[in-house]
């Protein structure tokens, strides 16, 4: 009866939803950081609260996880693009605090784990300037943009043995999100004979929309049997959104021959539609003739079909609309564990990270972001070790991506003004690990004895 109702309560919770912007960027969890997230089947972490939470049954341990500091550094390049022998480059180092987590005991047949994850952050940005001087004119360019954003869940995960090689597991998240996205494109033409301004285009977007309070669920499925794991998760695909909210603002200016056209739309009390994918992932793991530990995962994420986010009102019966749409995309994480001795571990892994979103033309009712990233792939590897009891992890996760530039820019307004593509987008990251965890006896006791009660 018990079994009965958490399946009934688990499918009324599919009205529940949730986002991310990137399929695949970040890794969480002490080990499951290491193992590039191919930890489907099952891990010792907490982590599998967000993984998979039927795989909490490994987890067997009172603690505390705390990725306490992330540092990851960032360049992404533009080559020749904008003018021969100019490499455009942005670097950035930044900190991600990136997963908190505590699991008291509750009961011998089950679990409960709170966690606090920062799923998504990203930021990317590329700026360039051109100047050129012929002596009766002057002509500059300029091309700035901006993309950047993050999504934070905290919540709680559950698992419940069935049978002695069957579990069940339910994970429901709260969501707090936030996207920004800017691009300005500037062409000044001045004549120093004439004194006079011959042309001035300027084209300029600025939104954001967020959501302070969203859900996202997760139900997962783990089998084990002759030492050979199972694992299946089903993550709900959209927000049910409490509160959201958003801004738009467009310029765009042309000035030519005497004749100066201003075009300018605003709307900062915004209503965001963001609609994402149903998510599902299988992984498999065993464990080799030396001790040795291989996880194998995989992922589909369904296409989101072309849906508009927002409309704003531009005056004299005329609307604009910022539109998206995401494509259907799977894949793929490996990843190893050597042991040294009980105490010490080499674990590696490689991933995809695939863009789900392309670039699309707009008519002029339209609007649509248009996102300068590319597909990733990472390499991950590092070391985790026991003292007492306190565990550590250190690793890094070095990804790489690059694209053709007119796969990237060809819908990206007035970049007539810059000299044809030529060469290589490509972006790279690298990430250092430094995770944690350590028994809270006492905490944990006194959270048991609070949900008990």
């Amino acid at each position: 009866m018990k079994l009965l109702c958490s399946t009934i309560l688990t499918l009324l919770c599919f009205a529940l939803s949730g986002q991310s912007y990137f399929s695949n960027t970040q890794q969480f969890g002490l080990r499951s950081t290491l193992l590039g997230g191919s930890i489907i089947a099952g891990n010792e972490d907490l982590s599998m609260a967000y993984y998979n939470p039927a795989a909490l049954r490994y987890a067997a341990d009172r603690g505390f996880n705390v990725a306490v500091i992330m540092p990851s550094y960032s360049a992404t390049s533009f080559g020749d693009f904008f003018e021969d022998g100019n490499l455009t480059e942005r670097r950035r180092l930044f900190l991600n605090s990136s997963l908190i987590t505590i699991k008291p005991t509750f009961g011998k047949r089950m679990s409960l784990v709170v966690a606090l994850v920062q799923k998504d952050s990203w930021n990317n940005s590329i700026s360039f300037t051109k100047n050129s001087d012929s002596g009766d004119l002057r002509e500059s360019s300029s091309f700035q943009y901006s993309h950047s954003g993050k999504d934070r869940w905290l919540g709680f995960g559950g698992h419940l043995n069935v049978t002695k090689t069957l579990a069940i597991g339910f994970s429901q998240f709260w969501s707090f999100a936030s996207t920004n996205y800017s691009y300005q494109v500037i062409y000044d033409r001045f004549n120093r004979i004439s004194l006079v301004q011959e042309d001035f285009q300027s084209e300029q977007l600025d939104l954001a929309y967020s959501s302070k309070f969203a859900m996202v669920t997760k139900l997962g499925f783990s089998l084990d049997q002759d030492g050979r794991r199972l694992g299946v998760v089903l993550t709900s695909p959209r927000y049910f959104e409490l509160s959201n909210g958003g801004r738009y603002q467009k310029t765009v200016i042309n000035t030519q021959n005497d004749v100066s056209i201003i075009d300018n739309v605003i709307d900062l009390s915004l209503e965001a539609n963001v609609q994402q994918p149903w998510e599902l992932q299988v992984g498999i793991a065993t464990t080799l003739p030396d001790s040795s530990e291989v996880w194998i995962s995989g992922s589909y994420s369904a296409t989101v079909e072309d849906h508009e986010i927002f409309r704003v009102d531009r005056g004299l019966g005329q609307k604009i609309s910022l539109r998206a749409k995401r494509q259907g995309i799977s894949n793929f994480a490996v990843g190893l564990s050597k042991r040294f001795n009980e105490e010490s571990s080499l674990l590696c892994s490689f991933r995809t990270n695939f863009l789900a979103y392309d670039n699309d033309s707009s008519p002029e009712d339209e609007e649509r972001i248009q996102v300068l990233d590319t597909n990733k792939y990472h390499l991950t590897m590092g070391l985790k070790t026991t003292v007492q009891n306190s565990s550590f992890v250190f690793g890094l996760d070095s990804s790489f991506g690059f694209a053709r530039n007119r796969n990237l820019l060809r819908h990206m307004p007035r970049m007539d003004f810059f000299e044809q593509n030529r060469s290589n987008f490509s972006h790279r990251e690298f990430t250092i690990f430094f995770t944690y965890k350590f028994l809270l006896r006492s905490v944990s006791r006194n959270f048991s004895k609070v949900l008990e009660n």
